[in-house]
């Protein structure tokens, strides 16, 4: 005979004294609960509770103490307050492993679905537009009986091919889209590739620091920091105008030497106005003739009285600075 634990025993008669008993479901996080007066009532309402319900566990019941504590009440206990060998033994016998499952994991049976209806096959459903110079083509729809629930012009021994007009308009239309596609991949993995290489520079630099020693150098002080300090812009400025080469543009024009009509000018020579042949200097034409025609005929005042109102931008600088060189040169002659 099996023997009934104690813990079993003592649930058995805390659910006998119970005042009422409650179905409790977990339903989106929260519980949901309904408070009954009896067993009997409470486990003929927990189906309709949790198809109302719709939660994905099995609904349990408890039964409240006077004193207020609740219990769980497992499927075997029977209203006389024992446990049921015999339901407890048949659902052993029924588990593959010989253990009966926690309470509110036990398998729940499947509900069947209910499945739309299939609509009847037609005869000559889909009548595709002719090709030019092709005559009208009928397709007769076939149903599958393993294909229930799929719309039968939708399923695939029914799909009509594209013509090569219709490939061709969907290849067309589909060329700008991967176009642009691949140029913003090109872009991407050329933004990749600079920022690995820019990691790659500074894991190499900080190696060098440390095998160098210059991580665990105490930092300068006094004369010695600021002698370091312009050590360090001088080579910068060095390394920058070692970078900064010139390259003719474009369109063939040459860059005009500001350094060589500055140097020229010294001497009494006048320079040669810019070249403003470019589109972007297009409205800044009329200046740059205004102040080379008082160059030419030796307008220092008016060139001194010349002023450009306006932004200030690349065009009106080299305007200002045109007239500032040839100021210079009339007044070294």
């Amino acid at each position: 005979m099996h023997k009934t634990h104690p813990a079993d025993t003592a649930n058995a008669e805390a659910i006998a004294r119970a005042s009422y008993f409650t179905v409790c479901l977990l339903v989106g996080g929260h519980h949901e609960k309904l408070e009954l007066k009896s067993l009997d009532l409470a486990r003929k309402a927990r189906p309709l509770f949790e198809e109302i319900k719709g939660g994905a566990r099995r609904a349990l019941i408890y039964a409240v103490t006077p004193d207020g504590f609740t219990h769980l009440v497992p499927d075997t206990y029977n209203p006389i307050g024992e446990i049921n060998m015999s339901a407890q033994a048949t659902h052993t016998a029924a588990r593959p492993n010989g253990k009966i499952p926690a309470a509110g994991q036990e398998p729940r049976k499947k509900k069947p679905v209910a499945r739309l209806p299939v609509p009847p096959p037609k005869g000559t459903g889909i009548t595709p537009t002719p090709d030019a110079g092709k005559a009208a083509m009928e397709v007769t729809l076939v149903a599958d009986t393993k294909k229930d629930g799929i719309p039968v012009g939708l399923q695939v021994q029914n799909r009509v091919p594209l013509t090569p007009e219709q490939k061709a308009k969907v290849e067309t239309e589909a060329v700008p889209e991967k176009a642009e596609t691949s140029a913003r991949a090109e872009a991407l993995h050329r933004a990749r590739a600079d920022e690995k290489a820019a990691k790659s520079r500074a894991r190499i630099a900080k190696l060098k620091a440390v095998q160098s020693g210059e991580t665990k150098k105490m930092p300068l002080t006094g004369k010695a920091a600021i002698a370091a300090i312009a050590n360090s812009s001088k080579s910068k400025d060095k390394a920058v105008s070692k970078t900064k080469t010139k390259t003719p543009a474009k369109d063939g024009r040459k860059f005009y030497d500001w350094k060589g009509a500055e140097a020229a000018a010294k001497n009494g020579t006048l320079p040669k106005a810019p070249d403003f042949s470019a589109e972007t200097h297009a409205r800044f034409r009329p200046a740059l003739a205004e102040v080379a025609k008082m160059a030419k005929a030796k307008d220092v005042a008016g060139l001194k009285k010349f002023k450009f109102d306006g932004f200030m931008g690349s065009s009106a600088r080299s305007i200002m600075r045109y007239r500032g060189i040839c100021i210079a040169a009339l007044q070294a002659k």
